[in-house]
This record gives structure tokens, C-alpha cells and sequence, in this order.
């Protein structure tokens, strides 16, 4: 026999299961991290990144009718 939850009790395990959230703000601000990120750059692009765009060029240059499908990626 199959049984199945009510509103009311979904919400009422809900409500065990996960702790409330206290209003305001969260613990951590993440802006100011994100603002450094943005305003002093990454640092050096990942290798495998840049090989990335090496395949994608060489492609392209060998079957220019790839350079339609990555575009469209793009």
C-alpha cells in the first residue's frame, strides 16, 4: 500500500529537515571577493584553456565549415 504525504505534513518535515534562515544578511559578504576578482583579473589563463582555443583555431582553419557550428557555441 502505497501512502502519501498531506500538505501539512510535507511542510511540517519540511520545516524539521531544514534549518530556518535568519533574515538580514549572510555570514559572509562574497561581493568584495568577487569586485577583487573582477578589478585585478585572473592572472594567467589556464593551460588546458588555452589549448582549447588552439584546437578550436586549427579546426577552423582546416574545415572552415566548423567555424559555423562554434560560432553558433559562442
Amino acid at each position: 500500500m502505497i501512502r502519501t504525504l498531506s500538505d501539512e505534513k510535507t511542510i511540517e518535515l519540511l520545516r524539521e529537515a531544514v534549518p530556518a534562515v535568519a533574515p538580514g544578511q549572510p555570514d559572509a559578504d562574497l561581493w568584495p571577493a568577487v569586485k577583487d576578482r573582477v578589478i585585478h583579473g585572473q592572472g594567467r589563463p589556464v593551460t588546458a584553456d588555452l589549448l582549447l582555443v588552439v584546437v578550436l583555431v586549427l579546426l577552423c582553419l582546416l574545415r572552415p565549415s566548423l567555424a559555423a557550428i562554434v560560432f553558433l557555441h559562442f
